[in-house]
């Protein structure tokens, strides 16, 4: 059921249509099964692979894929399903390279994972997602980690994009084949359905900037930070625009009220860095 729910409508989601109808083949009706060889985030990871030729040579295949997540000392299983990853790093690999039959053994480890450092604009300290097609990582700032799947090529200029699952079971439905839901509540979509490899975390302010950018001066960034709630809330956003000729960078703080109302006021204005 799950190849069928994928595989039915992979094509649309393709960075490149005209490829699709000419090489989303899987190299086996099943799938490939694939393991990764060490636990990321005390969790041991398998699944299912329905990879996709790549449409050009900076990506290797991708596609639809099944996470199984074994908590290794629970032995409990959360299965998530996802479009678009690549679970080969090496971008000269293709379907041709996968075997139907054996179970493909990925070598991904710490040294793949997310790593803390200096922010690039402050002395902060932020968190850098790493390649690693899956990890898990503290996104909400609640001490616990959520599941965080990379998908190649999928973000603003066929960068990384990523999916952000929480690791609560979904029992709603006993029947239901997967167990972990996405953040679809509007506190945590707003910003999770944006995040790409373009994106800050900032450890140190617990504040998640999104950056969009639009080339030469038409950029922008939101920060949102934890409310009350628990959840998300835009605390200001940054603009790179033109005026009369001059590239400036404007800076406003965000307030809502208690009624849900947004009002915001400028606090910087000057000339953009080149």
């Amino acid at each position: 059921m799950l190849k069928a729910l994928f595989l039915s409508g992979v094509c649309a989601m393709m960075m490149a249509g005209a490829a699709c109808a000419e090489d989303a083949k899987a190299p086996d009706p099943g799938g490939v099964p694939f393991v990764f060889d060490n636990p990321i985030g005390g969790y041991d990871i398998s699944g299912t692979w329905f990879p996709l030729v790549a449409s050009d040579a900076k990506h290797g295949p991708y596609g639809p894929v099944v996470f199984e997540l074994k908590d290794s000392k629970t032995g409990k299983v959360i299965k998530i399903a996802e479009n678009g990853v690549s679970l080969l790093s090496d971008a000269t690999q293709t379907t041709a390279d996968l075997k139907p039959g054996t179970t493909l053994h990925l070598n991904y480890g710490e040294k793949d994972r997310a790593e803390k450092g200096t922010c690039e604009s402050s002395k902060d300290t932020c968190l850098k997602l790493g390649d690693i097609p899956i990890d898990l990582q503290d996104l909400t700032f609640d001490g616990e980690p959520e599941v965080i799947i990379a998908q190649d090529g999928m973000g603003q200029r066929f960068g990384g994009a990523y999916r952000v699952y929480t690791l609560d079971l979904d029992d709603s439905d006993p029947k239901d084949e997967l167990g972990a839901v996405t953040y679809n509540d509007m506190p945590y979509h707003e910003v999770f359905s944006q995040l790409d490899d373009q994106s800050t975390i900032d450890l140190t302010k617990k504040q998640i900037e999104i950056f969009s950018s639009g080339g030469a001066c038409a950029n922008s960034a939101e920060f949102y930070g934890l409310n009350s709630d628990g959840g998300f809330s835009e605390t200001g956003f940054e603009l790179w625009q033109d005026n009369g000729g001059k590239c400036m960078d404007q800076v406003y703080q965000v307030k809502t009220s208690d009624m849900g109302v947004q009002t915001w006021r400028m606090v910087s204005s000057k000339p953009a860095q080149e």
